[in-house]
């Protein structure tokens, strides 16, 4: 066994004392684990705290693949949202956004 000293703030001691304590964990057995599990397995993806909803807008957060962000937005759209949306509009997008002339289909 190794000892390690780890300087923190008071603040953080309490902070993770009382985290330890209710994980039912010493500090140091818990600072150990909280190792652990940074670098022997990603830490687990809590939606709840990566999307918060602040004025309408929704902040994603770091981690999230893009399809669960996509997941996410698109569950949050009122049903029947996009029916208004042209068929064209990724090939015609400067027409829609800016006002260019549109691009009729090649075939």
């Amino acid at each position: 066994m190794v000892r390690v000293q780890v300087e923190m703030s008071e603040e953080d001691r309490e902070r993770f004392s009382e985290q330890a304590k209710r994980e039912g964990k010493t500090l140091d057995a818990w600072l150990v684990s909280v190792g652990r599990q940074s670098v022997d397995e990603p830490a687990p993806v809590d939606k709840e705290s990566q999307l918060e909803s602040t004025n309408g807008e929704t902040n994603v957060g770091v981690g999230q693949s893009i399809l669960d962000i996509f997941d996410e937005l698109h569950g949050s759209m009122p049903e029947g949202a996009l029916d208004g949306l042209p068929a064209d509009g990724s090939r015609n997008y400067k027409h829609y956004l800016y006002g260019f002339p549109k691009v009729e289909d090649e075939r």
